[in-house]
């Protein structure tokens, strides 16, 4: 419990002011939560807009509730206006 792992990026070259949506996908091994239901993946999705050129942040997942701590590989990929910025597997033991 309490274990975060995730992924930091920094994307440069942006016109400022210009808006964007940041998408974080978490595939997992399927886990069951506390109303039964099974889940391998969720997405979220984050607008924003670039004050500068450059945006850059950092997006995981974190381990808050036992049905969460599953072991196996989990994926997280964050894509900007569709287009892959970064992929990270990580094996959860």
């Amino acid at each position: 419990m309490g274990t975060r792992f995730g992924v930091c990026y920094v994307v440069d070259g942006l016109e400022p002011n210009t808006p964007f949506d940041l998408r974080k996908t978490v595939v997992h091994p399927k886990l069951t939560r506390p109303d039964g239901s099974v889940s391998t993946s969720f997405s979220a999705l984050r607008r924003g807009r670039a004050h500068s050129s450059r945006i850059e942040g950092c997006e995981g997942y974190g381990f808050d509730h036992p049905f969460e701590m599953v072991a196996g590989v989990w994926r997280i990929s964050i894509s900007i206006e569709g287009q892959e910025l970064v992929s990270q597997d990580f094996e959860v033991r």
